[in-house]
């Protein structure tokens, strides 16, 4: 016990909702007859919603236990419908259930995965001041203020995990806020020797710290022991889209897209299709597979402008850059998804476009960010931009946007 908490006190030592944004190519359909997108066919969502009364009688804990598959579906297809969803059901709630701290953890996971930031904090102060020795709140409330950059608060809710004894989730905290403020390859070692201290934990605990140690060693320069852990990670979860997108990222930064259309062929999430697209383009396919990826992707962005969401953001700001190659409105993209959360992949992306852009005043503002809060995301992203720069032919130049192929 006293040599993990020495570790996890090392590692702590460093230690509204989103607005929706107009496309400068909004598409009105000319009549109701238009289609505005064709949708994967789903034959597991939900046909019909219960009423109020119909839900509330049914017993609390089936009722938490659908919210609870809803949300990880969520998170397997990035389909915010099943969060819609989900918060239906908990609305419908007695008030008794909605006060039980369970369901105020699902209701903030759920606002969570809706970007809607603030109103799931507030539901976890809520649930703290029931239950202060819950760890999953005190790891998702150091999870959002990270995200917020919000450092600071970050910091005291992971030294809240560590105060109630919950080492391994302090520890695995801990070493996520400080691979980005002031940690090093040595951050993610430590971070590997508590995981494989703990066998016994649950298995998704144990996969988050293995992506989490991945990310840090891709940030600082190791891509060869980060893939070893993004690969330990999805072997205790390999379902987890986050985790083989990271690992995704790694393959295409290192020029090797056809293990990513192996690892991604059957994707069906937007975020991993859009990894695949830049796979198939990165291996100079032309092939009608990668036209009519494309043409889905924008189809599924056009449906999100229509809904009013602003949940993907950064993923059409990265397909407008990478795939449609137009950097001024990939950075406007970039910009708005970076007014909503500041983790490492939003900061490359404002600087990526920034640079893409030559809009000078919008990559300083950004460097100085990243400096200031930051530093390894900005080592990286010039470590990034240094090797691009020396494989670049000197003939190069941008490639057709696919569309105009």
């Amino acid at each position: 016990m006293k040599p993990l908490l020495a570790t996890a006190f090392m590692l702590a030592s460093f230690l509204s909702p989103a607005p929706a944004v107009t496309s400068p190519h909004r598409h009105l359909p000319a009549s109701e007859a238009t289609v505005i997108a064709t949708l994967p066919r789903r034959t597991d969502f939900p046909r019909s919603s219960q009423s109020s009364a119909e839900s509330a009688a049914l017993p609390s804990q089936s009722d938490l236990a659908t919210v609870r598959e809803w949300i990880a579906q969520a998170r397997r297809d990035a389909d915010p419908r099943w969060l819609t969803r989900a918060l239906a059901r908990l609305d419908a709630l007695p008030t008794a259930t909605l006060a039980q701290t369970d369901a105020l953890l699902l209701r903030a996971e759920t606002l969570q995965g809706l970007h809607q930031f603030q109103p799931a904090l507030t539901q976890l102060d809520t649930l703290l001041r029931q239950d202060p020795r819950h760890p999953g709140a005190w790891r998702l409330k150091a999870a959002l203020h990270q995200l917020l950059g919000d450092y600071d608060t970050a910091r005291a809710a992971i030294l809240n995990l560590l105060r109630w004894g919950h080492e391994l989730d302090a520890a695995i905290a801990a070493a996520a806020l400080t691979g980005l403020t002031a940690g090093s390859v040595d951050t993610a070692t430590t971070l590997t020797s508590v995981i494989r201290r703990h066998p016994q934990a649950p298995a998704e605990i144990r996969a988050w710290g293995w992506s989490t140690a991945g990310e840090i060693l891709a940030l600082h320069g190791d891509p060869a022991a980060a893939e070893s852990c993004f690969r330990e990670s999805l072997r205790g979860q390999p379902d987890s889209p986050y985790t083989t997108g990271a690992l995704a990222d790694l393959l295409l930064e290192q020029n090797r897209p056809s293990e990513v259309i192996e690892l991604l062929r059957d994707a069906t999430s937007e975020g991993l299709r859009l990894r695949l697209a830049e796979a198939l383009s990165q291996s100079h396919s032309s092939s009608p597979e990668l036209r009519n990826l494309v043409q889905q992707i924008q189809e599924g962005f056009e449906l999100s402008h229509w809904r009013g969401d602003a949940l993907h953001l950064r993923e059409q700001a990265r397909f407008t850059l990478r795939l449609r190659h137009q950097a001024s409105e990939a950075l406007t993209l970039a910009r708005a998804n970076w007014e909503i959360q500041k983790e490492p992949a939003d900061l490359l992306l404002l600087l990526e476009t920034a640079q893409a852009a030559g809009d000078s005043a919008a990559l300083r503002a950004a460097e100085i960010w990243a400096r200031t809060h930051q530093p390894a995301t900005w080592n990286h992203f010039q470590s990034r931009s240094a090797r691009a720069v020396a494989t670049r032919p000197e003939s190069a130049t941008l490639p057709t946007p696919i569309a105009a192929r």
